[in-house]
């Protein structure tokens, strides 16, 4: 770990040191996200991990879990084509992403932006917002957490009571959620009802060919220029673009909208799901 630290702090001094719209990927951490009050949720409540891609000025936080899942589904699909030559019936199981992570959160540093990217069915939307400006109260408290020493904080955000374990020795003012802002990274949090609990999973280096599309379109000589990989449109083109290719940019595929326009959209599919579809289709 100490080894994993050193890197980092290197990787912060040497990268640019400009923000940009655009970040390089220089860690990833990943969190055990439990949320006892969601109500998308299927019961008994499940346990989600969660990944934050960080880089010098910029973080993304996303579902691994909803990752993973497109990447089986595409392999499975991959081998489903391959089996016998002959083109096959396959199904996908809309419903299998319900009980995940609906929202996937852009933290622009030094811009201080913050963008909200969320899912209705098929559609993706992207809202910008200000920046949570966090008033944390640093306590004497301390804590280890996977051998790196941590310090307590606690905030109070949108009206709940938040307890976060922060390392000093990680260098990211980055978080889960919409936390940030202390002078370390965050590496568990909870609400005082504990309803909302965030564990700390791992850390890790990232360096470019970590992951790969097993399809990849750009590889293909027979594609054009900008041809798409089929995954980046299963993950989304922010999760792709982050977990392959290390960048966390804003996807360019989603719908721009506000935050209150989101809500109204997410109540007319609660009240009219097929209304809703043919709207957004006509659009």
């Amino acid at each position: 770990m100490k080894i994993f630290i050193n890197t980092i702090c290197l990787c912060l001094l040497t990268t640019g040191l400009f923000a940009q719209r655009a970040d390089t990927v220089i860690a990833r951490a990943y969190y055990a996200y439990t949320n006892q009050a969601d109500t998308t949720i299927r019961k008994p409540v499940k346990t989600q991990q969660m990944a934050l891609f960080m880089g010098k000025n910029v973080s993304f936080y996303t579902s691994i879990d909803r990752i993973k899942h497109h990447i089986s589904v595409e392999r499975a699909l991959l081998n489903n084509n391959n089996s016998n030559g002959k083109p096959t019936v396959f199904k996908i199981d809309q419903k299998a992403t319900d009980w995940m992570h609906n929202f996937s959160y852009f933290n622009f540093g030094n811009e201080n932006k913050f963008h909200t990217k969320a899912s209705i069915t098929q559609f993706n939307y992207l809202y910008e917002e200000e920046k949570p400006l966090i008033n944390w109260k640093i306590a004497k408290d301390k804590l280890t957490i996977n051998g790196l020493k941590c310090e307590k904080a606690i905030a109070l955000i949108d009206g709940n009571l938040w307890t976060a374990w922060f390392a000093s020795s990680i260098p990211f003012p980055f978080g889960p959620e919409k936390l940030n802002g202390l002078p370390g990274l965050i590496l568990e949090a909870s609400t005082e009802n504990k309803q909302i609990s965030i564990k700390f999973v791992g850390l890790e280096n990232a360096k470019y060919g970590d992951f790969y599309r097993e399809n990849d379109a750009k590889k293909d000589n027979t594609n054009t220029l900008g041809t798409i990989s089929p995954i980046d449109y299963f993950m989304g083109f922010d999760a792709a673009n982050a977990y392959f290719d290390n960048i966390i940019k804003l996807p360019s595929n989603a719908i721009k909208t506000t935050k209150e326009k989101f809500k109204r959209l997410e109540e007319a599919y609660k009240q009219d799901p097929k209304g809703f579809m043919k709207a957004q289709y006509r659009q």
